[in-house]
C-alpha cells in the first residue's frame, strides 16, 4: 500500500485545497516518500480510526483525539505543533459581557456552545469540569468551529461557549492575551468575559500508524521537524497546520486529556 497522510477538516476547504499538493511534494522530496498521497478526511475521529487500522500511514490529530485513541496502543506519537514560543495553550469558557454568569456553577440550566467532541479547548476539558462538578446545562450545541462558537455567544443563541486562549505568564493570574473571540473579525465590537480557564493543552500532534517501521517514522518526523527551515515548508506549516514549527511530543503531556476523555466516554455510555 502506498504511504498516505491524513488531514482532518479544521483548516477549512480553502486551506486544504491550497496546501495539500505542496505538502505532498514537500514530503515526497524531504521525507523520501516518493509515492505519498495526502488524503482529506471528514472528521479527526476518522483520521484516528484509519491510522489505528493501518489504512493511513501518517496523520494529524488534535490532542484530545490522540488521547482518546492512543488507548488502543496502535498510534505512534511523533511530533506536536509549536505556535509562537509555546507547545501548549489553554481552553476558556466565556460569556458575553455583561452577563449574570460569573463562575462555572452559574452555567447550570444555561445554553452552552461547544466546538466538537474532538476539541480539547472547545469541549473536552470544560465539559469534563462541568460533569465532575455536577453542573448540567439545559441545552448544548456543537458548532463545528471556534468562530461559530464565538458567534453563537455574541448573538445570544448561547449563554456561554468554550474556545482556545493564550495566557500571558507575565501578567496577573489568568490574564488572557488572545482567544477565539479576539481572532473572530465579525465580533470585533462585542465584549466578552472569561469565567474559567483550563490546561495547559498540548499542541496538535503528528502520528504514525502501527504498520510503520522505525525508519519510515524517523524520515517523516525529521522532514516535518525541519519544515520551518525551508521557505516553502514554513508556508505550509503556518497555512495548513497553523504552526510555526513541530517539536518532539512527550507522552506525559497528554495525561490530563487522557483522564478527561476517558471520564466523558464513561458518562456517555
Amino acid at each position: 500500500m502506498a504511504p498516505s497522510f491524513g488531514l482532518g477538516p479544521s483548516p477549512g476547504v480553502d486551506r486544504i485545497d491550497r496546501h495539500r499538493l505542496p505538502l505532498r511534494d514537500f514530503l515526497r522530496e524531504h521525507g523520501r516518500l516518493p509515492d505519498l498521497e495526502v488524503a482529506a478526511v471528514e472528521t479527526f475521529s476518522e483520521v484516528a480510526e484509519r491510522l489505528a487500522a493501518g489504512k493511513l500511514t501518517f496523520g494529524w490529530l488534535p490532542a484530545a483525539t490522540f488521547a482518546r485513541t492512543e488507548r488502543t496502543g496502535k498510534l505512534r506519537l511523533l511530533l506536536q505543533a509549536v505556535r509562537g514560543d509555546s507547545n501548549s495553550y489553554h481552553g476558556v469558557v466565556f460569556v458575553r459581557d455583561p452577563a449574570p454568569i460569573r463562575i462555572l456553577a452559574d452555567l447550570g440550566g444555561r445554553r452552552i456552545a461547544w466546538v466538537s467532541r474532538d476539541s480539547s479547548a472547545g469541549y473536552v476539558l470544560a465539559a469534563h469540569a462541568l460533569s465532575e462538578s455536577g453542573i448540567r446545562p439545559a441545552w448544548e450545541s456543537f458548532e463545528g468551529s471556534h468562530a461559530a462558537v464565538v458567534k453563537a455567544v455574541a448573538s445570544g443563541e448561547a449563554d456561554a461557549g468554550a474556545t482556545f486562549c493564550s495566557i500571558d505568564p507575565r501578567g496577573r493570574p489568568n490574564r488572557i492575551r488572545s482567544a477565539g473571540w479576539t481572532e473572530t473579525v465579525e465580533v470585533a465590537n462585542v465584549a466578552f468575559r472569561p469565567i474559567a480557564t483550563f490546561g495547559p493543552i498540548p499542541g496538535d500532534v503528528l502520528c504514525a500508524g502501527p504498520q510503520t517501521s522505525y525508519g519510515e517514522r524517523a524520515l517523516f518526523a525529521s522532514a516535518m521537524a525541519r519544515m520551518h527551515l525551508d521557505p516553502a515548508g514554513a508556508g505550509i506549516a503556518r497555512g495548513l497546520f497553523g504552526a510555526d514549527r513541530f517539536d518532539i511530543a512527550l507522552p506525559h503531556q497528554f495525561q490530563l486529556l487522557r483522564q478527561a476523555t476517558e471520564r466523558l466516554e464513561q458518562l456517555e455510555q
